[in-house]
């Protein structure tokens, strides 16, 4: 997603960037505006648009500005067609940072409803302009009392109890006063689940009557949280199986290691002797010069004119090294999809094992974690 987003500028040291699908939005506004008032309605409904992202800008900024509060690390503001997303380095799991941390944006949202009451007054003129099928904003009155209208559905709709909305996530910190941060998270996803259910049903099936094009969006919101909700719980669920657990845990001790100039005939008898996993080539308390899995080796053993020539041409030098004190939860996703099958293992400088992938679903059987609950099997 990093790679189509756009970076505006930096606000209180947090990068605020833009997506690059954000402009199909700003189009297809323009073009509602243009069909529905001409030349006026394009102006108002860029203007419109815009200070409905900075709205979204100052909504994302009140949860950012608290989590900092609280210590915790703000990457980026990153604006989408459907909204924003403050996006932090980790979320605390105490209940009444997380508290404030989600409550902070609608606050913001219904801060700014007074001050555009004094400035626009109550919106019966949008409301009317609205009943006679006209785009509805056509002056800087009728401009504010739409961003207040905006502003009150923004706050409320994040309250709703869906997770990980706002209001879903103040559902969670609730109930982690009674229950574990996972069965709270559970609890949260499964309302979430109902809710938007729901709510794309009801958009597909009750708003229809106002317009195609308004039942469209809602439920594609919808089912994007539905998703994003699911996904966050799994990320949770897999971070609780995997707590406690670091690379270190994982490694096995069959392999051997020869010196970049040992011939190959001398490295694959010395395979053959240690009955190897995978044949190390360097030095233990250097970095690998590189590494020979049984297949490759195998390949090498059949070709009898090389057996005199230096295992280090012949070796894959491209190779990825782990700590062994790395946390699991942060690698094991790309541990269990990786198209390497071995990780040499590095602890204080020292080599001291390699993982297997093959034997991840072996590996945590034995530490009790399920292989199936981390969604690892097919």
């Amino acid at each position: 997603m990093r790679s189509w987003s756009i970076h505006l500028c930096s606000i209180f040291g947090i990068r605020l960037e833009i997506h690059a699908t954000f402009f199909a939005l700003l189009g297809a506004i323009a073009c509602v505006g243009l069909l529905s008032d001409g030349v006026t309605g394009l102006f108002w409904s860029l203007i419109f648009i815009v200070l409905v992202f900075a709205c979204l800008v100052l909504h994302e900024l009140g949860h950012s500005l608290v989590a900092q509060y609280h210590g915790v690390e703000v990457i980026r503001i990153l604006l989408l067609p459907i909204g924003g997303m403050a996006q932090f380095q980790s979320l605390p799991r105490e209940a009444s940072k997380e508290l404030a941390i989600s409550i902070a944006g609608p606050a913001v949202n219904f801060a700014l409803v007074p001050f555009l009451l004094i400035l626009g007054g109550i919106p019966w003129e949008l409301a009317e302009l609205s009943r006679r099928g006209v785009f509805p904003i056509e002056d800087p009155r009728t401009l504010v009392q739409a961003l207040l209208v905006v502003n009150l559905v923004m706050g409320l709709f994040n309250l709703l109890p869906i997770f990980p909305m706002d209001g879903g996530r103040v559902l969670r910190a609730l109930l982690t006063y009674r229950y574990s941060y996972l069965k709270s998270t559970a609890a949260a996803a499964l309302v979430s689940k109902i809710l938007s259910t729901a709510g794309i049903f009801a958009a597909l099936f009750v708003l229809p009557a106002f317009g195609l094009g308004i039942a469209v969006i809602p439920a594609l919101l919808f089912a994007f949280i539905y998703m994003a909700g699911n996904m966050e719980y799994r990320m949770v669920e897999r971070k609780e199986l995997l707590n406690d657990l670091y690379i270190g845990d994982l490694i096995d001790d069959d392999y051997s290691v020869v010196h970049p100039d040992c011939p190959v005939g001398e490295a694959l008898r010395e395979f053959d002797r240690s009955k190897a996993r995978a044949l190390m080539i360097g030095d233990e308390r250097e970095s690998l010069f590189g590494m020979l899995l049984k297949d490759h080796i195998e390949i090498l053993r059949e070709e009898g004119f090389l057996h005199g020539d230096p295992i280090g041409r012949h070796c894959e030098r491209n190779v990825s090294l782990l700590q062994a004190q790395w946390p699991l939860d942060l690698f094991y996703e790309m541990l269990a999809r990786n198209r390497k099958k071995v990780f040499p293992v590095y602890a204080e400088g020292r080599l001291v094992g390699i993982l297997d992938t093959e034997r991840l679903q072996e590996k945590l059987a034995e530490h009790g974690v399920s292989a199936k609950r981390l969604g690892l099997t097919g």
